[in-house]
Order: structure tokens, then sequence, then C-alpha cells
């Protein structure tokens, strides 16, 4: 029989799983009222238009950072960009396939991929902490809406972190590199993250996922070239350059610099001055894996100059460590239905 401690115990667990699943509830239909009214007012994905158009480019043979005649236009916004992508050359390799479908079904499609990746890691998680998940969601629901509304590659980066918990806690340290250096392909931000597992990873570890990460990397940097051209590639360096010295987004730490007086060539260094505090705090922190893989997370968010309302979807990413915790560092509390146990964990 239960002790009145254990049933007292038990019956708050209860409480917090249903106010849990509230939040939960109320942070989706909130959710699918803020994506119809975006819809409803005529919002486009603009970010998934953007990479198919890059993949148009590149099927017909065109320059990747520049228009020319019969190109699909590309909305210019002027500092912030002036070029028709801002991202490295293996995206718009990526959608070259997607931009060869008829009927532009590549872009449904990629938003089917980028939102399953946002939804699947958050689903696994509400259904173990919905209280965490449920308040998480409730805060994080406009960059949400944005970023289902854009399909941005954000989303796909927010599910490849959680991928990369994962496989740290699995011990998987091969694949860990695999994954990483196609997140630091697709977007720069992500070598912090790649940095954070070389350093929480164990000493006899490090050497396979070195090896997996160098191979993966000059893999895709193989794909990327024979589908974009060394020109490509060549001409992206200028851009990202000019995206850090001038192109600063109004959403970014140097752009609520510049919006609240400071100059714009000090501004500019503000995302370097959260970037590489948060990739050091990573490295020091590599014992503290959980602590330590926030920190990563949270530079790879705020230290670009080009960081949007979707952008803020990435550090969801914090919700692994809490809810599937090293259980190398730590045991913890979890729930388990409604039952308790105090143990580590790891992914099922």
């Amino acid at each position: 029989m239960a002790t009145p401690a254990a049933q007292g115990l038990e019956s708050r667990l209860h409480v917090r799983a249903r106010l849990g699943w509230a939040f939960v509830l109320v942070a989706l239909v909130l959710l699918a009222l803020l994506v119809w009214t975006r819809a409803q007012m005529g919002s486009q994905p603009a970010d998934a238009i953007t990479y198919l158009a890059a993949g148009e480019r590149l099927n017909a043979g065109h320059a990747l950072y520049a228009l020319q005649a019969g190109d699909r236009p590309i909305i210019n916004w002027a500092p912030y960009w002036t070029v028709p992508l801002l991202s490295p050359p293996p995206i718009a390799v990526l959608w070259r396939p997607l931009a060869a479908l008829p009927g532009e079904l590549g872009v449904p499609a990629w938003l089917l991929f980028t939102g399953a990746c946002v939804a699947i890691p958050l689903g696994l998680a509400g259904r173990r902490r919905p209280l965490v998940v449920g308040i998480a969601l409730l805060v994080f629901d406009l960059p949400l809406s944005f970023q289902l509304m854009v399909g941005n590659v954000d989303g796909a980066l927010l599910g490849a972190a959680f991928l990369a918990w994962f496989l740290f806690l699995g011990r998987r340290p091969g694949p860990l590199g695999a994954l990483a250096a196609v997140m630091v392909a697709i977007k720069l931000t992500p070598l912090v993250l790649a940095i954070w597992a070389l350093a929480a990873l164990r000493p006899v570890d490090r050497p396979r996922y070195l090896a997996w990460f160098v191979g993966t990397g000059v893999a895709v940097l193989g794909v990327s070239l024979l589908g974009a051209g060394l020109a490509a590639h060549l001409d992206y360096l200028g851009i990202a350059a000019r995206t850090a010295t001038s192109g600063a987004s109004p959403f970014s730490v140097g752009g609520l610099a510049q919006a609240a007086g400071l100059s714009r060539s000090i501004a500019a260094y503000l995302p370097d001055l959260v970037f590489l505090p948060g990739l050091v705090g990573a490295v020091v922190l590599r014992h503290r894996p959980a602590l330590s893989f926030a920190v990563a997370i949270l530079a790879m968010t705020l230290g670009t100059p080009a960081l949007y309302p979707n952008t803020l979807v990435i550090p969801l990413a914090v919700l692994a460590p809490l809810v599937w915790p090293d259980a190398s560092s730590q045991p913890m509390v979890v729930e388990v239905g409604d039952r308790m146990s105090s143990r580590g964990t790891s992914p099922a």
C-alpha cells in the first residue's frame, strides 16, 4: 500500500501533468490561430520560395548569388540583404531536385519536412514533460508561427540539434560528427555546436567524431562544388563578410544596438561578442554537458547577424537535456506514465 507521502506526490504529479497538457493545448490553439491569421493576410512561405528560386537558378545554369533575365524575382531588403540568397551553396544544391518537381511541389514537401523537424522532437518531449514543454510552447509561439509559415532551414536545424543531443547520449560519435558537418555546411553558426560535441565527448570518442566530421564535410563540399560550381562558393565568402559587417538584421543583437543609437561600425561586432564567448563557454563547461549544450545553442542562435523571428525557435533545443538528462552526470526524477522513478534516462 502506498504511503500518504507517496500518494501526495502522485497527486501533485497528476495535477502538474494536467496543467502541462492544458498549456500545450492553449499553445497549439494559439499557434494555429497565428498561422491562420498570417495565411489570411497573404503571407507566403518566403524562405522556402527563396530556396526554390536558388535551385531553379542552378538548374538553369545561372549564377547563384545574382539575378538575371528569366530568374524568379526575390525581394531585395537593403541593407539587410542585397543578394537573392544568404545561405551557403549546399542548401541550393539540396534544392535542385526539389526545384525540378512539377507545380512547385518542392515547396509543400519542404514545409512538411521542416514542420516535422519541429513537431516530432517537441511532441516526444511533451509526452515526457508536458508542463515544461507546454510553458515553452507558449513562450515561443510567435517564433514557431513564423517558422511554420516561412519554411526556413532553422526548423531543420532545431530537429538536428535534438538529434545531436540524442547521439551524444547514445555515445554515437561517428553519426554525431556527420550530423555536425552537415549542419555547419547548411548554416555556419552550428560550428559552435560542432565544437561543443568535440569537447564534451569522451577522449576515446573524439578521433572517431573528427574522422566522420571531416569525411562528411569533404563529401558535402564535393557535392556542393559539383552542384553549384566554384564561383558560387567564392561569391559566398564575400556575401558572408558583408552580412557580418553591414547586414545585421533588425532583430539581431547588432541590429538592436543600432536601433538604440550605437554606430553600425561598433554594432557589427556584437554578434561576435556573443558567439565567441559562447563557444569558449561551451568548451569550458564540457564536463557539464547539459549546461554546455545550452550555452552552445544560445550562442548558435544569438551569435549571428542574420537573426530573424523564426531563428528564435532554435533555443527550444535546450529542452533536450531537460527532458532527456545525461545519465552519466546525475540521476534525475522523471515521469513515466503515472509512476515515478529516480534514475538516469536515455533516449528511447
